[in-house]
């Protein structure tokens, strides 16, 4: 059965979640977006029919959650349940685990509500965060509207996971290792240095080989004049 949806919330607009509304701005009648804390109140008064959380800054209660009449849901940029919370494309790399996209209800639990959309990103050692962030994004589009045309047609299930192991990060966790004092340690200062030495394009002079592919190992350091502090991953979820 085809369901008429006609009042979209929004919660949050990251840069996914810009593209995201404006294509769906002229799929539903009423379209609504805010990136403030809502209130149980406001969403009565606006009453959506659905809810979707692109880049949303806050915990939604459960009041919220329940509220509107088909479902409250979520993008993140992980296979979850791994990395789930803030700043999952850090983790991923960091950490060497599968990367990929979810769409799924929001519940009580941070990024723990069941997965509807769920796709695997394939990236190598040559990826830093900044190429795998936009490469997730791209997905994210794809698959919202993949998710939207089985939400709008009743066909919408939730996925069997079969990913066992769980983890979770705060926004803490990233601002506590990129400040490290452990950043400040002779060994790691030696090898940026070495780093340093050694970036002298077009020459290769420091290689690494991963899963049989070769890679060169480059610098790039760039001065900050601003003194105000910036953490740019903790701004983009």
């Amino acid at each position: 059965m085809k369901r008429n949806i006609k009042k979209v919330l929004i919660l949050g607009l990251n840069n996914v979640g810009n593209k995201i509304a404006k294509k769906l701005s002229s799929r539903v009648k009423n379209l609504k977006i805010t990136k403030k804390k809502i209130t149980p109140k406001e969403i009565q008064k606006y009453n959506p029919d659905i809810i979707f959380s692109l880049g949303y800054r806050f915990i939604i209660s459960d009041e919220i959650i329940k509220y509107p009449k088909y479902g409250c849901y979520n993008i993140h940029k992980s296979m979850l349940p791994l990395n789930k919370g803030a700043n999952p494309v850090f983790w991923t790399i960091l950490n060497n685990t599968i990367a990929g996209i979810s769409i799924h209800k929001v519940s009580s639990r941070i990024d723990s509500g069941q997965v509807y959309e769920q796709k695997k990103i394939d990236y190598d050692f040559s990826f830093n965060a900044k190429k795998l962030y936009e490469k997730m994004e791209n997905e994210q589009f794809k698959q919202f509207f993949i998710f939207w045309k089985k939400l709008k047609n009743s066909r919408e299930r939730p996925k069997k996971i079969s990913i066992k192991k769980t983890s979770l990060h705060k926004k803490k966790d990233f601002q506590k290792m990129i400040v490290s004092k452990s950043l400040q340690n002779k060994n790691i200062k030696n090898f940026i240095n070495l780093l340093r030495a050694s970036t002298f394009p077009p020459f290769d002079n420091i290689k690494i080989k991963d899963k049989k592919k070769n890679y060169k190992l480059e610098l790039g350091i760039t001065e900050i004049k601003s003194k105000k502090k910036r953490y740019g991953f903790v701004k983009s979820y």
